[in-house]
């Protein structure tokens, strides 16, 4: 749906309107009158954006701040289920092994340099490896190395 074009009289300076016909010509434009809509339409534009910026930007802050709560909900609702899964082992491994304070000092230091030479990605069949005294190779250049 088109609207209604009305027509309106433009005066300008003779050097810009051959300006205005060379351009119009160089970038393939149809007609002057299709160059002039387009520059308008971009003019209008950057001032509508300079004297609304602060508006802009704030919203754009608000769009970006309710992305960012989005995200830190669901990261915080997966961080929770696996505290709760892994307050669940933990658990199950107190009551069915007895360890000394020494030895969960040992332990926890060893899981602290498993996880950060690993950078995260712990594979069961290594650490199994590793525990029942098998080289593994993967486990062994990431951990002990």
């Amino acid at each position: 749906m088109k609207s209604e074009k009305v027509k309106t009289t433009v005066y300008m300076d003779k050097d810009l309107q051959e300006q205005l016909e060379k351009c119009s010509e160089t970038y393939g434009y149809k007609s002057k009158n299709e160059f002039i809509i387009e520059a308008l339409k971009d003019h209008i534009a950057t001032k509508t954006l300079e004297n609304e910026s602060d508006i802009f930007a704030e919203k754009l802050a608000d769009a970006i701040q309710k992305q960012t709560d989005t995200l830190s909900k669901r990261v915080s609702k997966g961080l929770y289920r696996y505290a709760v899964e892994l307050s669940m082992i933990m658990h199950i491994l107190a009551a069915q092994i007895e360890l000394d304070d020494e030895t969960i000092k040992i332990l926890r230091g060893r899981a602290m340099r498993e996880v950060k030479g690993l950078r995260g990605k712990l594979c069961l069949e290594a650490i199994a490896d590793h525990q029942n005294g098998i080289d593994n190779p993967y486990y062994k250049e990431r951990v002990d190395g």
